[in-house]
């Protein structure tokens, strides 16, 4: 996506987390100040979820749980 943006072949909202982790000297990241917070979450495709990839899965969600309850 950012390659095709730095071509001036379109635009993507990202969310600003992207700014941070993925400049590029051919894109603009442009604050859309309106817009509702972008809630990340792991995606695999379906059939294809190794025991690697749900045991890295478990360990975030793990990782959430326990940093909810210090809270």
């Amino acid at each position: 996506m950012l390659a095709a943006i730095g071509a001036g072949q379109g635009v993507f909202p990202f969310p600003e987390q992207a700014a941070r982790y993925h400049q590029r000297p051919d894109v603009a990241f442009v604050p859309i100040r309106d817009a509702p917070p972008v809630e990340w979450r792991f995606l695999w495709r379906h059939g294809n979820g190794t025991a690697l990839v749900r045991a890295f899965a478990q360990t975030a969600k793990d990782t959430l749980s326990t940093r909810a309850a210090i809270r």
